[in-house]
This record gives structure tokens, C-alpha cells and sequence, in this order.
């Protein structure tokens, strides 16, 4: 949040499977995700959470399609 290109994001939580869940954040374009994700910042944060979790962080990049 507060960074440039972030517009929202929403986190949900898996109902088959406890402790699972998808994080989804809009971005103005792949370039500012980009950005955002080769930052040391985001690195030291996902680097917590994953300790956290007991497990590494999956991404996927996907792109709206309004049919």
C-alpha cells in the first residue's frame, strides 16, 4: 500500500483448506508490480512472512480480461 502503481488489494482465505490463502493486489501495470517486487523492502517483508508460514510465498502474475 502507499506505493506507486498499487490501486487495492484483497486477501482470501481457502474454505477446503485451513491456512491456505490467495492475496490479490491490482497494480496500474506489470511495470510497477515489477518494481515493487524486486524491491529489498518487499523481499525483507515476504522473507517474515514465509518464516512465518513455514513455507515460500507463490506468485502468479495474471492480466484483466473484460471480455
Amino acid at each position: 500500500m502507499g506505493k506507486p502503481g498499487y490501486i487495492s488489494g484483497e486477501t482470501l482465505k481457502r474454505l477446503d483448506k485451513s491456512g491456505e490463502s490467495l492475496v490479490v493486489t491490482k497494480w496500474q501495470s506489470v511495470h510497477y508490480w515489477n518494481q515493487w517486487f524486486q524491491s529489498e523492502e518487499r523481499s525483507e517483508i515476504q522473507n517474515n512472512i514465509d518464516q512465518l508460514l513455514g513455507k515460500e510465498t507463490q506468485y502468479e502474475i495474471y492480466e484483466y480480461d473484460p471480455m
